[in-house]
């Protein structure tokens, strides 16, 4: 009898912190604060439903009510947890044939391995998700799974395709009114447009996600928009409101009530900002700081970026043995948590430290295991940055053959995925091969077409591009 009736007891505490987690919905400060005064019951609680999903139908319909509310989890779950979270989820859903669950779950599994850096896998779910929605005529669903291959093909350096995922999502979300979606993938389309260098575009899309999550009250959108609007400006050369943007961020990140993963990413964005001002102390304060939370908050991720980032400013300011130490923790990082991406990222950024200190069959040798790794995950932006390296490599060793064909590479590369500043990017770097190999013509011939491009999308690089047209000219 004692036993039964201590069953009894864990049912209606069950019963009752599942309910409280389903209706919680979106990750507004409140619905945090609630979740965080209970959180030690709600987990608890979990396993022990989690544990007994195939015992009953209605064991797995009060986990679908522990795992439903899936954007406010991932602020609160380690990475790890929020995907046995999911992975319970989709078991559930899948014990009582509900289809819509099944979308869901696999969303969030989609996202938590995204959150892993494991694009493939993240796709395939997405994927899966959106072949089930499309067969319930789940439009919800739909358009989740569209914007989340637009996550992955974005975060692949494939920015048309992210485009075009993220604009079939913002259709579904704009055709049913459903502020939440319209939010997410507007602003998305402004973090995209920001990674092709069309400033002013991130900056229509991310002013008009913002404006929604304010008129929603969801804090973590606005922070992150916030944030986005500070990166755009950073591209524009505006470091002082950049700063203004990540600062306000911050803030709204710090009320809260935990301290968040996305704090740490702001934190990079005020020490970028700051290094590109050339307050180098500033700048290398806020990276500092970054590294300490993420490790208090074990995301490694973030931990990653900030170690890298700061190599990079110790490389302006020629510490080369600071700056290989950082590159070379941010790689260990990279490879122990499986990024293939950032495993690219650092080993290209040591090929660049190691051309620094002309050390060039050293840099040739990095540059090629990072655009290895860039075509195995068929990362288009890092293939094309190191495509470019490898062009400058050459370009200095006067083998200007050679230094030609990796710019053509490179510039095919950018000109595929619609990356104009990349593409004015490489037309700047081509002139300069022509400079190094004395035809000038030439090298005033791919400068002022560089120009043109910069110029289209008020880059702030256009300015220094006139400036060596001038020069040139009058030499």
């Amino acid at each position: 009898m004692k036993d039964l009736s201590i069953k009894k007891v864990q049912k209606i505490h069950a019963l009752y912190y599942g309910g409280l987690v389903k209706t919680l919905g979106n990750p507004t400060l409140e619905n945090l604060a609630v979740f965080d005064l209970d959180r030690t019951n709600i987990e608890n609680n979990f396993t022990l439903v989690k544990n007994e999903i195939e015992t009953s139908d209605e064991n797995a319909s009060l986990c679908i009510e522990y795992t439903s509310s899936f954007d406010l989890l991932a602020l609160r779950l380690p990475p790890e947890d929020f995907f046995d979270w999911m992975k319970a989820g989709l078991t559930a859903s899948y014990k009582l044939g509900y289809k819509a669950g099944e979308v869901y779950h696999l969303i969030g599994l989609g996202n938590a391995y995204w959150n892993l850096s494991e694009y493939s896998d993240a796709g395939d779910h997405y994927k899966e998700a959106l072949l089930i929605a499309e067969e319930i005529e789940f439009r919800e669903g739909q358009g989740l799974a569209l914007g989340g291959l637009g996550n992955v093909y974005k975060n692949l350096g494939d920015y048309r395709q992210a485009i075009d995922y993220y604009l079939k999502a913002l259709k579904i979300s704009g055709e049913d009114s459903y502020k939440q979606g319209e939010t997410l993938w507007l602003g998305a389309l402004g973090v995209t447009y920001d990674s092709l260098g069309e400033y002013q575009n991130a900056i229509k899309y991310l002013e008009d996600a913002l404006r929604i999550s304010k008129e929603i009250n969801d804090k973590q959108r606005e922070s992150l928009w916030t944030s986005g609007l500070g990166t755009a400006h950073l591209g524009l050369g505006n470091y002082r409101k950049s700063i203004e943007y990540f600062k306000d961020a911050l803030n709204i990140c710090r009320n809260f009530g935990e301290r968040q993963r996305e704090e740490s990413y702001y934190l990079n964005g005020l020490g970028t900002a700051f290094w590109r001002l050339g307050d180098y102390q500033r700048s290398i304060a806020y990276y500092e700081e970054a590294i300490d939370l993420s490790g208090e908050l074990f995301d490694r991720l973030s931990r990653c970026a900030a170690l890298g980032n700061l190599g990079s400013v110790y490389r302006e300011l020629k510490k080369y043995e600071k700056t290989i130490d950082y590159y070379e923790q941010a790689l260990l990082i990279a490879k122990e948590i499986g990024d293939k991406q950032g495993e690219s990222t650092w080993t290209g950024n040591l090929g660049i430290v190691y051309f620094d200190l002309g050390k060039t069959d050293k840099a040739i040798e990095y540059y090629l295991q990072s655009l290895k790794i860039s075509e195995e995950i068929n990362f288009q932006n890092g293939e094309n940055s190191i495509l470019e390296g490898l062009a400058n490599v050459y370009t200095s060793l006067g083998d200007y053959k050679k230094a030609f064909e990796y710019h053509e590479k490179a510039l095919k590369g950018v000109r595929e995925i619609g990356d104009k500043d990349g593409e004015a990017s490489v037309l700047t770097n081509m002139a300069m091969t022509y400079y190094s190999s004395e035809e000038n013509e030439k090298c005033l011939e791919y400068l002022k077409k560089a120009l043109h491009i910069f110029e289209s999308i008020e880059s702030p690089s256009s300015k220094t591009i006139s400036l060596w047209i001038s020069e040139i000219e009058n030499e």
